[in-house]
């Protein structure tokens, strides 16, 4: 996989999270005062300082990669913000309202563990382990235990032997792995370039890309799929993110059928 590609996807999400973690900043005051419950509201102020901590530590990181955290608008925290806004308009009884208020927190919980295990797994493909120490740091603070295995860290077989329950698991996998594989499914998969490679051990570039592509085979329209906008790949069932990375034009999101 092309390290420079990598990189520049890898700063791309980190500035997505910046600017979602900032309008979250915003949002929980809000959130806790409109809560009834005094557990929940400070719930909601503890949330509060754990989100600032988070912004602290990327901030750390892109001081660390000499980068500009600006930049980026995460549409996606701003939709969830959006619909909690819309929540705390509602007209709802004490209980009823509380009830609303953590559901809404729960999607924005969700997202957060979803990005953040992502860009961890960037931060260890490129070897960055200060930095993937430091996005860790933030899937514990919100309750996920990861590791990184396979190709890097411990084998995936290691790590599945073991009594410890991880959450998140960083996985890098090679084309030899893939050729046998039946179940495994990974919630987010990785295409980021192809060279024609490995010809000792396959009959033809062909044979070694289908291999490759046999990541995907397992996912659903329920997982992702981030892929190099400038790679053509046949149609796949999970959900893509293209990414022009050598171009540095936005990222966007589509369906490939």
């Amino acid at each position: 996989m092309e390290h420079q590609a990598l990189k520049e996807l890898y700063i791309d999400e980190l500035k997505d999270i910046y600017n979602a973690e900032n309008q979250l900043v915003k949002a929980l005051p809000k959130m806790a005062k409109t809560a009834n419950s005094e557990e929940l509201r400070t719930g909601f102020e503890e949330h509060l300082e754990q989100t600032r901590g988070h912004v602290q530590r990327l901030e750390q990181i892109f001081k660390e990669l000499g980068e500009k955290p600006s930049g980026k608008k995460c549409k996606g925290m701003e939709g969830l913000v959006a619909e909690g806004q819309e929540i705390m308009g509602e007209d709802f009884e004490d209980d009823v309202m509380d009830a609303a208020l953590i559901s809404a927190a729960q999607r924005v919980e969700h997202y957060e563990i979803a990005a953040y295990g992502t860009v961890r797994t960037y931060a260890t493909l490129l070897g960055d382990e200060e930095s993937a120490e430091l996005l860790a740091q933030t899937l514990d603070a919100c309750g996920q235990r990861t590791i990184a295995c396979g190709n890097i860290g411990k084998p995936l077989s290691e790590v599945a032997r073991e009594k410890n329950s991880f959450d998140v698991l960083t996985v890098e996998v090679s084309s030899f792995q893939l050729e046998t594989i039946r179940t495994f499914r990974p919630s987010i998969s990785l295409w980021l370039n192809f060279a024609p490679d490995h010809l000792d051990r396959y009959r033809s570039v062909a044979e070694y890309r289908a291999a490759k592509l046999r990541i995907f085979e397992n996912q659903t329209e329920t997982d992702v799929a981030v892929v190099n906008a400038i790679e053509k790949l046949p149609a796949i069932r999970p959900r893509t993110r293209n990414a022009a990375l050598h171009s540095r034009k936005p990222v966007r999101t589509s369906r490939r059928r």
